[in-house]
């Protein structure tokens, strides 16, 4: 039992602090946060998860969101359905070179 509350107390905690990353990046994600959501969720991270950010869908066929982040680099999620968990998810440049691969990098070698 008391490891239950402990475990609930340490999710509020970090849920409370990705929020505040949030407010003081303008809508912008940072680095932190994508990894914090990453560790968290792992790879039943949902489209829904990145939601709240302002994106650009990019996608023609495909889902393809991306993210603008506080360094200046862009998130990238990229999935067939919105109802399931994007496909890959990475991080690219200002020149869209991809900087990593964070989920499905099998997949994204598929790519031409």
């Amino acid at each position: 039992m008391k490891n239950k509350i402990l475990l609930i107390s340490i999710l509020f905690i970090l849920l409370s602090i990705i929020s505040i990353n949030f407010y003081i990046h303008n809508g912008k994600l940072s680095y932190n946060l994508i990894k914090s959501k990453m560790a968290i969720k792992g790879e039943n991270i949902t489209w829904e998860d990145f939601e709240r950010f302002p994106h650009e869908d990019i996608g023609s066929g495909r889902y393809i969101y991306k993210y603008d982040m506080v360094d200046g680099n862009s998130l990238i999620l990229n999935g067939n359905k919105l109802d399931s968990p994007p496909e890959c998810i990475y991080i690219i440049d200002s020149n869209s070179s991809i900087k990593e691969v964070l989920k499905g990098a099998d997949f994204l070698n598929t790519i031409p």
